[in-house]
């Protein structure tokens, strides 16, 4: 067991004399003033903007700090969303349908945060269902929404991929590949990414081939692929596949007219649409709905591996980012899988060489060594290590020995935020009210702030 003490460190490096120049810049447009801009303007302007409270000036620089502490302050970080790695707020999060799970409703982020403020939308909110990726199973997931954030208006790059996936987020955000999370800044056009889907269903020829030449039904390439018939109808719709009325099959088998069928065909639909083939079967019908009914009637859609095409930078745009229920921390948008940046004990193997094989907790600071409060806290510590390498001896995964883990685990979290955010964060977490562990992470990084960029930070009172 190890314990160790909370820090924050900045992530990037810091030209503060450039990051004057830029906001002077920027802000001088909204006055029309360009023309005063000097070698030793931006100073004064600044100062004068900060006086003045017109402080989204300073939400055109954003800084990035690594921020180790234990996971009860992960969880308060968390509220401040405006610090968050965000989607514009035309990404499109599509609901994943109680009665076929591939298909569902979709509306906007901008859409479900305006659901989220609106008192008369509260209910609709809570019964939102959005999806999304189980890392282990490659599927998607029914999850729930916790919060929507608005995060301001930031700097937003483009992705495209082979299939046309199209999304705007910031150079932070991170998507699911092969080697694990990857942020939008560590990505080039060639890499691969998870996308929501069915490979086959972005293979024209293949579904061509099927389709025309080998004579199949909708519903034969539908359960082939494992979707239902609506997605494989969008996908001939898209590529402009049509067969001709005369090769088309009678895809909705029935008893039809009178003498149409035989005795053994009749016989066999019967047999076929029976039981748990029949879309509307129940396993249960004392605890079976009938939506649960038709649930059983349809496979679920994974992922698949998509080539990033292009990452283009289009401007500063309003962002916006969720807060997703245990266990999965990612979504669906625009059909691509995006995260929050967290570690998630889900994956994280403490018993493995990685970790050296023991946990990390970090030290509270509101007891000293040697006080028995302190020791009764180290005892419950190592007992919860001892029960979780304990539980991963006995063959529990990852993600259930988690379950005895406490609030005082370490994590490691990366943290982004505008200059205006950081001084609201700062405003409000150095307070002596304040949280005493959060306030330890606030005061770090106010020391940082305040020593690079004096004449944006000093004021706060602490």
């Amino acid at each position: 067991m190890k314990i160790i003490e909370p820090s924050a460190e900045l992530a990037q490096e810091l030209d503060a004399a450039e990051i004057m120049r830029h906001l002077e810049r920027a802000g001088r447009v909204c006055y029309k003033s360009e023309s005063r801009i000097s070698d030793t303007s931006a100073e004064k302007f600044l100062a004068n903007i900060i006086k003045s409270g017109h402080e989204s000036v300073i939400e055109h620089v954003s800084l990035t700090f690594k921020i180790i502490c234990d996971r009860g302050v992960s969880h308060e970080i968390v509220r401040h969303r405006l610090a968050s790695y965000c989607v514009t707020g035309d990404t499109v999060i599509p609901s994943y349908s109680k009665i076929y799970r591939n298909s569902g409703k979709k509306r906007t982020i901008e859409t479900i945060y305006n659901w989220s403020k609106n008192p008369q939308c509260h209910v609709a909110f809570q019964q939102l269902v959005v999806r999304s990726f189980d890392e282990e199973t490659h599927t998607v997931v029914p999850n729930k929404i916790r919060r929507v954030f608005y995060s301001g208006i930031q700097e937003v790059f483009e992705l495209k991929t082979a299939s046309g996936r199209i999304i705007k987020c910031t150079g932070g955000h991170r998507f699911f590949t092969d080697a694990g999370w990857k942020k939008l800044d560590e990505l080039t056009a060639g890499n691969e990414i998870y996308v929501n889907g069915s490979p086959l269903l972005e293979n024209e020829d293949w579904l061509r081939h099927n389709y025309l030449t080998l004579n199949k039904t909708r519903k034969q390439l539908a359960q082939e692929i494992g979707c239902c018939e609506a997605l494989v109808y969008r996908a001939f719709k898209k590529f402009g596949i049509v067969k001709p009325l005369s090769d088309r099959p009678n895809r909705r088998p029935g008893r039809g007219v009178k003498g149409m069928f035989s005795a053994e065909q009749l016989n066999n639909l019967s047999e076929r649409m029976s039981g748990e083939f029949n879309p509307a079967y129940k396993k249960n019908r004392a605890e079976l709905t009938i939506s649960g009914g038709y649930c059983e009637a349809h496979r679920k859609i994974g992922a698949f591996r998509d080539k990033i095409v292009s990452i283009n930078y289009v401007g500063r745009e309003k962002v916006y980012d969720l807060e997703m229920d245990e266990p999965y921390h990612n979504y669906v948008a625009n059909g691509v899988i995006v995260h929050n940046s967290q570690m998630s004990t889900r994956y994280c193997d403490y018993s493995g060489d990685k970790f050296g094989g023991e946990l990390s907790f970090i030290r509270p600071c509101f007891w000293q060594e040697g006080e028995e409060n302190f020791e009764l806290w180290r005892q419950a510590m190592a007992q919860a290590e001892k029960f979780y390498l304990e539980l991963r001896k006995n063959g529990a995964r990852p993600e259930e020995a988690r379950s005895v883990l406490p609030n005082s685990l370490a994590t490691e979290l990366f943290m982004t935020a505008n200059l205006r955010e950081w001084r609201h964060f700062l405003k409000l977490r150095t307070s002596p009210r304040a949280h005493p562990q959060m306030r330890q992470i606030a005061l770090q990084i106010y020391e940082i702030l305040r020593e690079n960029l004096p004449l944006i930070f000093s004021d706060i009172v602490i």
